[in-house]
């Protein structure tokens, strides 16, 4: 296929823009030869204004693009062909973030500035949907938004302030104790990190900026004409950490530091600054997703909202496509219609659709760990091809679902809201468990959805007696 071309003003051959960079880094290598010798120059739309700047270069079988905040990226085959039918970086998902990357299990993404495209096994491309909030939550215990990532940030930094304080013989000498408060400011912008003639760069998106105020309870001497206080900044950016997320905190400022008489600023102005200073390359979140879960892509808007992309999985298509169902390919047929046709046109349905899609990987690769992994793959095998074959009534399957559906839903919340650390790989175990009893061979759907409605109500009870 070839794609529509956006024509430029040409660029001097020698400004050693980003994409002719680019192109010198990969010269000669297989990806090179994957995307031709460029035979068109490289253009740009505003050669006067430089924080408005636009570079792209069409090659025979890819292109490479990037603009102010991006490194220069290579895109080709079907998501490049994809890109091409929606006008390219003038359409909504804006500049690529990444290249084409290619993922263990064949599939392929590239993430844009708003979006993130993926090629499935079977050569389709998908538009993906950033996963919901209450699904990040449940999984990291973070909420995505400029108020949830704050709370978090003041969780770990009042954690690093008391360790320090424990730490440092001067200070706990000198401070019982010390509270944080940390409020989202704003956000910066993204920006291509490490490019140049040597080094392929990073795209990063936005980062969050707190103020931090700081009430320190002195003792001894020094608490006789009272408490302390500090005030500072901290930038904070997240980043894909493949298959994760993280958080790195990349800078930060004191903006003042009070003491009674100023007795002892300076040692709390040092104290504080080696405590920050000690954070540097860790990463704050500090958490691996359950197995399964492959996180692609992380954007920040400007209002401070985080937007995580996950690869996602049928579950019915891995336990399908490795069974020896003589129906396996009309009842994955099925299962996709029951998904666009009936779940997708309802807001509870499209809720339902991302908790199976976010958790499927996860319990798709718990099943793959079991001992008994052929017979648990078979047995859900044959329970998919036994009630949601060809001739299956999807509409009235979408309605037995709706139950355990809401339940589900419902779970998920109070596991974000009220669950603790360790909840999702506990209800992994029991949905693992469950495959193993509760899907014989001869199971109707709709004992099933009883029975799953009944575990998932206890579960809910579990975690609102454990709160």
């Amino acid at each position: 296929m070839s794609i529509p071309q956006i024509v430029g003003i040409p660029v001097d051959p020698a400004d050693n823009d980003p994409v002719f960079v680019r192109w010198t880094q990969i010269e000669g290598s297989a990806l090179a030869a994957t995307i031709g010798y460029p035979v068109l120059p490289v253009y740009t739309n505003r050669p006067d204004f430089f924080q408005q700047r636009r570079y792209w270069q069409y090659f025979p079988n890819g292109m490479i693009l990037c603009d102010f905040y991006t490194c220069a990226h290579v895109l080709y085959g079907p998501i490049l062909d994809y890109y091409g039918t929606i006008n390219q970086f003038n359409s909504d998902l804006g500049f690529p973030t990444t290249d084409v990357t290619q993922l263990p299990d064949g599939t392929s993404f590239v993430a844009f500035e708003h979006g993130v495209l993926w090629l499935d096994q079977q050569g389709a491309i998908h538009n993906l949907d950033y996963l919901a909030p209450i699904v990040v939550k449940a999984f990291s215990g973070v909420m995505p938004t400029p108020d949830g990532i704050a709370a978090f940030a003041q969780t770990k930094i009042n954690t690093m302030i008391a360790q320090t304080i424990q730490n440092d013989p001067q200070l706990s000498s000198n401070v019982a104790s010390a509270v944080a408060t940390v409020a989202f400011e704003t956000t910066s912008d993204g920006h291509c990190l490490g490019a140049s003639f040597d080094t392929v760069g990073h795209t990063l998106p936005r980062a969050h900026i707190f103020r931090v105020h700081l009430e320190i309870s002195l003792q001894g001497c020094a608490s006789i004409f009272g408490n302390a206080t500090a005030d500072f900044h901290i930038t904070v950016r997240l980043r894909p950490t493949f298959p994760s997320v993280s958080a790195f905190m990349e800078s930060y400022t004191i903006d003042s530091v009070s003491t009674p008489g100023g007795i002892g600023q300076g040692d709390l102005t040092a104290g504080l600054s080696n405590a920050l200073s000690a954070q540097f390359g860790v990463d704050m979140i500090g958490a691996k997703p359950p197995a399964g879960a492959i996180a692609l892509d992380v954007i920040v808007d400007y209002p401070g909202n985080a937007y995580i992309y996950q690869e996602p999985m049928c579950m019915s298509s891995a336990m399908l496509q490795r069974s020896a169902q003589p129906e396996a390919e009309a009842t994955l047929a099925q299962v996709r219609r029951l998904r666009d046709e009936h779940l997708a046109q309802t807001a509870h349905g499209k809720e339902l659709i991302q908790i199976i899609e976010t958790f499927g990987p996860v319990v798709t690769e718990a099943v793959r760990r079991e001992d008994d992994v052929s017979s648990l793959r078979d047995g859900i095998a044959r329970f998919l091809v036994s009630n949601f074959g060809k001739d299956a009534n999807l509409s009235k399957i979408s309605h037995t679902i709706s139950g355990p559906g809401k339940r589900a839903v419902s779970l998920l919340n109070h596991i974000a809201n009220d669950g603790k650390k360790d909840e999702v790989h506990h209800i992994l175990r029991r949905c693992v468990r469950f495959l193993r009893e509760e899907i014989p061979e001869d199971r109707d759907l709709e004992t099933l959805c009883k029975s799953l409605s009944q575990l998932l109500e206890q579960e809910q009870e579990r975690i609102a007696k454990n709160k």
